[in-house]
């Protein structure tokens, strides 16, 4: 009788400790998971709303990034965009720096999403003036990417010096379009579209007044 009391507290036993191992076991990979991928993912995707989209690579869901960054075979761009979503609070900043690490690959999904997503300003073709859809806009910023435009890059300049204030950037696309070079700052151009300020409003007064008058 006394063996098999034994017995059962020994079976007793080995039972806790599997179940002790499984949770343990369980609980290793999500800590493993929050890695410096993690961490700059986290950055760009939830505390920037920013998706990464990379040639053929569009990362529209934060584990695709994760995904995407932990198996990228270019460990010194993948050094660089890192350290970018990392050390840069400022998201127009960090964009700019992810920018840079990817020769320019990324400036599209970051510019067009700022201008129709979180806006929405929506671009016009300036020999048309036909507004242009976010696909269109997508397809002519990859074109002028690839060609150079002096254009773009002073709308780029505006969307991410002012990527939280939506009647900041279309004063400042204004003065792209009107030949002039973009301030670095956020208090150059006062002059108001509206009434109100379209950060405030989420871009209302862009939308009531048919997006706005600058296109790609």
């Amino acid at each position: 009788m006394k063996s098999r009391s034994l017995f059962m507290l020994s079976g007793a036993t080995v039972a806790v400790l599997l179940v002790a191992i499984l949770v343990m076991a369980q609980s290793r990979p999500a800590g493993a998971a929050k890695d410096q991928c993690w961490d700059a993912v986290t950055n760009l995707y939830s505390d920037c709303q920013f998706e990464l989209s990379v040639g053929d690579y569009e990362l529209s869901s934060f584990s695709d990034a994760v995904t995407f960054c932990r198996n990228e075979d270019d460990l010194v761009q993948k050094t660089c965009w890192i350290n970018c979503a990392l050390d840069n609070p400022d998201c127009g900043e960090m964009a700019g720096c992810i920018d840079d690490c990817f020769d320019g690959a990324t400036r599209c999904g970051f510019v067009i999403r700022i201008l129709y997503e979180d806006c929405p300003i929506v671009l016009k073709n300036p020999e048309t003036d036909e507004e242009l859809s976010e696909d269109d806009a997508m397809a002519a910023c990859n074109a002028a990417t690839a060609e150079g435009s002096p254009l773009f890059d002073c709308v780029t300049t505006c969307a991410y010096s002012n990527y939280d204030d939506c009647q900041d950037i279309y004063d400042c696309l204004k003065i792209c379009y009107a030949g002039g070079t973009p301030p670095t700052d956020d208090d150059a151009d006062d002059d108001s579209v509206g009434d109100g300020s379209a950060a405030d409003s989420h871009g209302d007064e862009l939308n009531d007044s048919g997006g706005s008058a600058c296109g790609i």
